[in-house]
């Protein structure tokens, strides 16, 4: 009810923002590069350690919680949660929790840094998701979430890629075959929310999932079907996705 509350004010007056640059020092670590800063609300930076062991530093400041405030909190929780019980795999973890801090004005999350280059497969990372507890921070979203959503997403997509027009209402189809199947299902499974190959680093040992702070515990297809029209996702990976979804009809 709390978050309901702040993204319904935040509706009527946005919030105020944090100005200024990425902080040099956060606790015992020294910035060594920043990854990323908007000028709202949200910073991600490269830090060192005395020992010059290297971690990530995110960071959120307002002066009141918004939807941004709500999707890094639930990142935040994910990522302890999840590092706390080591679920991992062989192939697939999540970033390494280290420590964090919190208040209604202020959130910062501190992980492990991890070596790799984005880019790495969804189709590989989907059915770990799956084979993960449904005792995760994340959203529960039903059927009709995935019925409602993917219609926007499927009219944002065209409008940005009219190049690529014929795969999308491809993928339009598709999604209206897949439909009706959703209804046949009873226990939906974690999904990332917002996966695209620049969410997925490719590293030495697997893939490393990040920025999970939109994951939910929904329908795999709301995830393909997500994936066919993102502007991240290469013609070839989309063409592959639609194969899967006839495959599995």
């Amino acid at each position: 009810m709390k978050e309901f509350i702040y993204k319904l004010i935040s509706l009527i007056k946005p919030p105020e923002y944090w100005s200024g640059d990425i902080p040099l020092h956060y606790e015992n670590l020294t910035l060594k590069k920043p990854l990323y800063h908007s000028k709202s609300y949200f910073g991600t930076g490269e830090y060192e350690d005395k020992n010059q062991a290297k971690f990530i530093v995110k960071f959120w400041r307002g002066k009141r919680p918004d939807s941004n405030y709500y999707l890094f909190e639930r990142e935040l929780m994910f990522i302890k949660k999840t590092s706390q019980e080591n679920l991992s795999s062989t192939t697939h973890k999540f970033p390494e929790y280290v420590m964090s801090s919190k208040s209604d004005r202020e959130l910062s999350l501190v992980t492990n840094h991890c070596e790799g280059e984005v880019g790495g497969n969804p189709l590989e990372v989907i059915p770990f998701l799956q084979s993960l507890p449904t005792n995760l921070p994340a959203q529960k979203k039903d059927k009709y979430y995935f019925i409602f959503l993917f219609p926007l997403i499927w009219m944002i997509a065209t409008f940005k890629n009219l190049d690529i027009l014929p795969l999308l209402a491809k993928s339009f189809f598709a999604f209206m075959l897949l439909t009706p199947s959703l209804f046949k299902k009873n226990t939906p499974t974690l999904i990332h929310g917002d996966l695209h190959p620049g969410n997925i680093l490719i590293t030495k040992n697997g893939h490393t999932i990040i920025d999970v702070g939109q994951s939910m515990y929904s329908y795999p297809e709301l995830e393909v079907a997500s994936l066919i029209c993102s502007p991240a996702t290469t013609d070839s990976m989309k063409t592959n996705l639609l194969k899967l979804i006839n495959c599995s009809l």
